[in-house]
């Protein structure tokens, strides 16, 4: 078995959904008493924030390119970074790291054309939907890319004050997002698609963490 490097902690409320995932899929794929054999370097947040909010992309390149080489020196055979945000640099971390990073979008697109999906809504803070190191791979294989312009969903629950924390996507959201997606839904409808619990069936929907 291989080991998956984790550079996570941004924030570490998302990290730790990475490592239930990661373990939940080998347990579900190996059985028995089997897990991942993983490594996670967790870095401080606080400053990877401040990067962000002072737009210094390098610096947090840097910062996560130090985590990358403590995790291939400690023996990780390839990493993943828990944060779609922070793929933002992630051309600089692999210049300073041996062992492959795989590209969360990369493998986000190659599991929607998997699954015969070839439009699909980001939602994700303002760098993950504004800019294109995100949206540009899974344009380039052929995944059309719906992004909310007017802001509607960003601003309060996936603006920058609140992505360190976990989300609750509370009805009024969900709401603004099926309106959003199908315009022609009425509120009665939407909320007897609560009550059943169905609604993730009625639009195709990325929402991975931050």
């Amino acid at each position: 078995m291989k080991t998956i490097g984790l550079i996570g902690g941004m924030s570490w409320e998302s990290t730790t959904t990475y490592y239930q995932i990661i373990n939940t899929v080998i347990k579900e794929k190996l059985g028995g008493l089997h897990s991942a054999k993983c490594l996670l370097y967790s870095v401080d947040f606080a400053e990877i924030g401040e990067c962000q909010a002072k737009d210094d992309w390098d610096k947090s390149g840097r910062i996560l390119a130090e985590a990358g080489k403590s995790l291939a020196k400690a023996g990780a055979d390839f990493i993943i970074i828990c944060t779609n945000t922070m793929h933002k640099v992630i051309d600089q971390i692999q210049v300073e790291v041996h062992i492959p990073i795989l590209h969360i979008a990369e493998v986000t697109a190659d599991e929607l054309i998997k699954q015969n999906i070839h439009k699909a809504a980001l939602l994700g803070t303002k760098y993950t939907v504004e800019q294109d190191f995100y949206k540009s791979k899974l344009i380039t294989k052929g995944i059309e890319v719906l992004i909310n312009k007017q802001g509607l969903l960003q601003n309060d629950c996936f603006g920058y004050e609140s992505q360190y924390y976990p989300i609750l996507f509370c009805s009024s959201l969900l709401f603004r997002i099926n309106l959003w997606l199908h315009p022609q839904y009425k509120e009665t409808n939407f909320t007897k698609s609560l009550k059943n619990s169905s609604l993730s069936l009625k639009f195709k929907l990325i929402n991975l963490f931050y």
